[in-house]
This record gives C-alpha cells, sequence and structure tokens, in this order.
C-alpha cells in the first residue's frame, strides 16, 4: 500500500486523503488481480468435487464401517480423476494472509 500512496502522494500530495483513499482502492485491486488465478483453480476444483460427489457418496456408503478404506479409496478416486481438494481453498488462504500482513499496528 505505500508504494500507491508513495505514487499518490506526489501527485496529491502525502498527507491528502484523496491519496489514502486511492492507494486503499488500487491495493483491492492488486490484490484481485493477483488472485485471478488462484480463484480460477479454485473454481475448476469445486466444480471437480461436484462432479465426484455421487462416486463419493457410494464410497462412504460401501465402506461406512472401515475408515482405513474409504480413505484409500477416496485418496485413490482423486487420483484418478486428478483433483486436489486443497486447491478449493487456496484463495482464501492467499486472501488472509494479505490481510494480516496490511493490517499490522
Amino acid at each position: 500500500m505505500w508504494c500507491w500512496h508513495a505514487l499518490f502522494g506526489l501527485v496529491f500530495g502525502p498527507a491528502s486523503g484523496a491519496a489514502w483513499a486511492l492507494s486503499v482502492v488500487f491495493l483491492v485491486l492488486t490484490l484481485r488481480a493477483l488472485l485471478i488465478r488462484p480463484f480460477l483453480v479454485q473454481i475448476r476444483s469445486g466444480r471437480a468435487l461436484q462432479v465426484l460427489a455421487p462416486q463419493l457418496a457410494d464410497l462412504r456408503r460401501r465402506h461406512k464401517d472401515n475408515p482405513q478404506r474409504l480413505v484409500e479409496g477416496t485418496r485413490a478416486l482423486y487420483t484418478e480423476h486428478g483433483v486436489r481438494p486443497s486447491r478449493a481453498s487456496c484463495p482464501h488462504s492467499c486472501r488472509s494472509r494479505c490481510s494480516s500482513g496490511c493490517c499490522t499496528c
């Protein structure tokens, strides 16, 4: 944010409220631009998990008494279809890291 504030501070003056407001707006736009790719990965992964949901339900029904076999079957199903469920939370973790980095007091 400081780089945006320095840039807008040259135009509007460093103590100007407009410089601060524009720096916040451009910080948000910059973060959104950086998170487009992880967002698309999240969407693709979520769709793949929705397609696999009936097969996962069938696995849970068949192996409800044996958690070890359920984990192995789930892992095999994910591997077979090239799905990684951890990708569904990537943008959220990136946003939380950026937010915590920006809000240091």
